[in-house]
């Protein structure tokens, strides 16, 4: 080879080789900060869903809860107003059962 194309490859190499190693040294930081950027963007993406699910699993709670609540009151509601009616019942069939004595 002649001294020009070896005085090039001299240059062109040791130019690549810094060139390389500013680029090694610039990315790497760039993408660990980068990934740090998104990994804490998900967690706190993940947080905040963790959040709405939680409200929306206690609102669903708490509804099921009055739910439950309501059909009990008007289960005793039923109840009282059966055996109420099994009284007034049974109070009407004394009332016949008197009257037809009486007549």
């Amino acid at each position: 080879m002649d001294k020009l194309t070896v005085d090039f490859l001299s240059f062109f190499v040791h130019y690549m080789g810094s060139v390389s190693i500013v680029a090694a040294l610039i990315s790497v930081p760039l993408s660990v900060h980068h990934i740090i950027a998104v990994r804490s963007y998900y967690i706190e993406r993940e947080e905040r869903l963790m959040d709405e699910l939680s409200k929306a699993l206690r609102s669903r709670r708490k509804a099921d809860r009055e739910a439950e609540f309501q059909r009990t009151i008007k289960t005793a509601e039923i109840e009282r107003l059966a055996k109420k009616v099994a009284t007034l019942e049974g109070e009407l069939s004394a009332i016949r059962a008197n009257s037809s004595k009486l007549q």
